[in-house]
């Protein structure tokens, strides 16, 4: 992910995982705290094990946020 350096100072990173493909991290806005998740997911997986840990993640992060938006390339 991305951040323009004027927007970079209103973005903490949270989580950066390997296994599943997926980072999170909080952009500060004036409405408050967002939660934004990118999970780029490679296409042919048979397992669900993946989207089981997504829910987890999100269930775990999501306390402070007053929103959430997963992006990314899901091959759903």
């Amino acid at each position: 992910m991305f951040a323009k350096t004027s927007k970079a100072a209103h973005v903490t990173p949270l989580e950066c995982g390997t296994e599943f493909e997926r980072c999170w991290m909080m952009i500060h806005t004036e409405e408050g705290p967002i939660l934004l998740g990118c999970w780029s997911r490679p296409p042919n997986v048979g397992n669900t094990e993946g989207v089981g840990e997504l829910k987890t993640e999100i269930t775990d992060l999501r306390a402070n946020s007053v929103g959430e938006l997963l992006i990314g390339d899901m091959n759903v």
